[in-house]
C-alpha cells in the first residue's frame, strides 16, 4: 500500500535500484540474501510483502509491463517527503478549524505519516475540541498530545 511504497522510496532512490534488488532475490545466492535483508529492513516490508514484491520480478510475471509503467519514474520523487514532521506518525482526533482531510493532507505535505487510531508506531496526537477515545489512548501509552496550533506551527502552516 502506500506506506509500504512510502517506506521503500525512502530506502531505495529509483524504481530501477528496487528492480536490481528485486532480481537478485529471484537469483538467490549471497547477492539475493543481502538484497533481502535491505528489503526486509524496511519497516513495512516482512515476508508475505517481500514474497509479492518478489512475484512481480519472477521468470513469467508480466516484467515489461510493469517496467513500461515505472519506466523514467524515480520512486523517491514520487513518495519521498522531506519536512518538517518527517519520521512522525499522527493521529487526529477531535473536531479541528480544517477538515480531516486536509489536516492529513498537511500533515504528509510535511513529511508525515497519517495514522487512524493510535498503536505502536504513533509518535503524536494531535487533539482537537471533544476529543475522545483515541486521546484517552494516547494518553495511557506516554504518547505526546499536541493541539492544532502546535500542529500548524509544526507542519509550517
Amino acid at each position: 500500500g502506500p506506506t509500504t511504497a512510502r517506506q521503500l522510496a525512502l530506502m531505495v532512490e529509483s524504481w530501477e535500484r528496487l528492480c536490481d534488488l528485486l532480481d537478485a532475490v529471484v537469483a538467490g545466492g549471497r547477492a539475493g540474501e543481502a538484497a533481502q535483508a535491505e528489503l526486509l529492513g524496511c519497516p513495512s516490508v516482512g515476508p508475505k510483502v517481500l514474497d509479492q514484491l518478489v512475484s512481480c520480478r519472477r521468470p513469467g510475471a508480466r516484467r515489461e509491463l510493469i517496467d513500461r509503467r515505472a519506466e523514467g519514474r524515480r520512486i523517491a520523487a514520487v513518495w519521498r517527503r522531506a519536512g518538517p514532521l518527517q519520521g512522525e506518525t499522527l493521529v487526529f482526533t477531535g473536531q479541528l478549524s480544517m477538515s480531516r482531510a486536509q489536516a492529513q493532507a498537511a500533515a504528509a505535505a510535511a513529511g508525515a505519516e497519517v495514522g487512524g487510531s493510535v498503536s505502536r508506531s504513533t509518535t503524536l496526537v494531535v487533539a482537537g475540541a471533544e476529543a475522545g477515545s483515541k486521546l484517552r489512548q494516547a494518553i495511557a501509552r506516554g504518547v505526546p498530545v499536541i493541539d492544532e496550533a502546535e500542529f500548524r506551527r509544526r507542519a509550517a502552516l
